[in-house]
């Protein structure tokens, strides 16, 4: 099962200059990351903005990169449709909750347990051990892991869980 893609927020017209950076988002004004490295989901890094004709392929390569957006669509009609079909073909979550911006996911304890394990230097086998489960529940708590968190491997899941519960 792949990952989530980066979230996409729909916001009201008139609303995206208003709207503040959550916690543990790198804020970006506009749809253009600028010099950022090709993977903003490595740093997770919001982009807020207004969607019109000229900002659509901009908006488009952002959620390849991994970033999220929080965006006015300022779309009508058929190229309405197609740029959120085209969200959806490349596997964005979109909504108009802003609690999808939420950088805290709730992992279990298990979970928890196993990426600070793994943080700290254990292999899954010794951090399945430290947890008293298999080494089989391990990699099966660590992929819903890696899915909560919307990356692929253990690696990028202990620094997205590190970037957000530091220490």
């Amino acid at each position: 099962m792949a990952p989530p893609g980066p979230p996409v927020l729909l916001l009201e017209p008139g609303t995206a200059a208003d709207l503040p950076v959550p916690a543990g988002w790198t804020g970006h004004r506009g749809l253009d990351p600028g010099d950022a490295p090709w993977d903003l989901a490595e740093r997770p890094t919001l982009c807020i903005g207004v969607v019109d004709e000229d900002a659509v392929g901009p908006a488009l390569e952002l959620v390849q990169r991994g970033a999220a957006l929080a965006v006015e669509v300022a779309l009508r009609a058929a190229a309405r449709h197609r740029f959120l079909e085209d969200l959806h073909k490349l596997g964005a979550r979109v909504t108009t909750d802003p609690a999808v911006l939420q950088r805290d996911p709730a992992l279990p304890p298990l979970q928890q347990q196993l990426l600070d394990a793994l943080a700290a230097g254990a292999t899954v086998t010794a951090a399945a051990d430290a947890a008293h489960v298999s080494r089989r529940t391990a990699n099966r708590a660590l992929a819903d892991a890696r899915t909560l968190l919307g990356v692929d491997t253990n690696a990028a899941a202990i620094r997205r869980w590190r970037a957000v519960h530091p220490g």
